[in-house]
């Protein structure tokens, strides 16, 4: 995570997480649409779960084709493109903002 974005979070009080990834990483060989900057870091090397157990939130066809093709669950957001543009991309929901989802953790 780059400096600027870690400033940006710490100003607003959220302690940034351990798993993060921007385009920009130097570890990270192709981008969305492609599954590995979901599977390279995220699901795998920094949070220890296999993808099929994260839930992904994306607001960008191609974001939510790579969190699809990681095997990720996904929850399509209509907030930077239309419901039109996104429903069609494969997500397992689709929400029009963030305001009413409700996530838990289930334990098994």
């Amino acid at each position: 995570m780059s400096r600027a974005a870690r400033g940006c979070l710490f100003r607003v009080g959220i302690l940034p997480p351990k798993g993060t990834i921007t385009a920009d990483d130097p570890c990270l060989r192709t981008g969305e649409p492609a599954p590995d900057p979901f599977l390279l870091r995220v699901a795998t090397e920094s949070l220890g779960y296999c993808a099929s157990r994260c839930l992904v939130f994306k607001d960008s066809p191609s974001g939510i084709k790579a969190g699809v093709a990681a095997g990720a669950i996904v929850v399509a957001v209509c907030t930077s493109h239309s419901r039109g543009q996104i429903e069609e991309c494969g997500a397992h929901f689709v929400v029009e903002n963030l305001e009413d989802v409700r996530c838990e953790e289930i334990k098994t």
